[in-house]
């Protein structure tokens, strides 16, 4: 076990399965997410630069403040029950400008060592739960790289169907929806 990944729970759990459990991030998963950032999820999600360790404290407390009141974007870690490690986040994000009223867009990143053991989609159908149950939810969006094949297939497997593409700011993007 690499123990700058080890944290200790001190938030409880969202919702859970039998080998996850989402939970609200906390300023001491700083050194988790640092240490499991790599080079797939800084250009997938970082915008192709690694973030500084402040930038990250800052967006834990942002999400940690953001779960606490109900905020409209919110991360959550996602945690293995077996070893209570840190292995992603997942993203639950309401009232972006290229979303309906009623839709909730999903991201999700594990860390390298946890990837290919169907955590990511565990963590997104508990991510649907988890969203649903603040407020109503007409249709969850997935949007994905056209060559990001490994989180099309998390979403497929998730229950998710191919439903359109765009080209806009945030680049090509195909698009899987899933009525909630």
């Amino acid at each position: 076990m690499d123990p700058v990944q080890h944290h200790e729970t001190t938030t409880q759990r969202v919702l859970e399965d039998d080998r996850i459990g989402l939970r609200p991030l906390a300023v001491s998963d700083a050194d988790a997410h640092l240490a499991g950032c790599d080079e797939a999820i800084i250009k997938r999600l970082g915008g192709g630069e690694p973030s500084s360790r402040s930038q990250i404290e800052a967006w834990l407390e942002t999400n940690a403040r953001a779960w606490a009141s109900g905020g409209d974007v919110v991360d959550l870690g996602i945690e293995d029950l077996d070893t209570g490690l840190l292995c992603g986040c997942v993203g639950v994000q309401r009232g972006l400008d290229y979303l309906s009223t009623g839709q909730i867009n999903l991201t999700y990143a594990l860390y390298p060592q946890w990837r290919g053991h169907g955590y990511a989609t565990r963590a997104v159908r508990l991510a649907m739960q988890a969203a649903q149950a603040r407020r109503p939810v007409v249709e969850f969006v997935i949007r994905a790289a056209p060559d990001n094949l490994e989180s099309i297939a998390v979403a497929e497997r998730a229950g998710f169907e191919r439903s359109g593409q765009t080209d806009d700011a945030d680049g090509e993007l195909i698009w899987l929806t899933h009525q909630a």
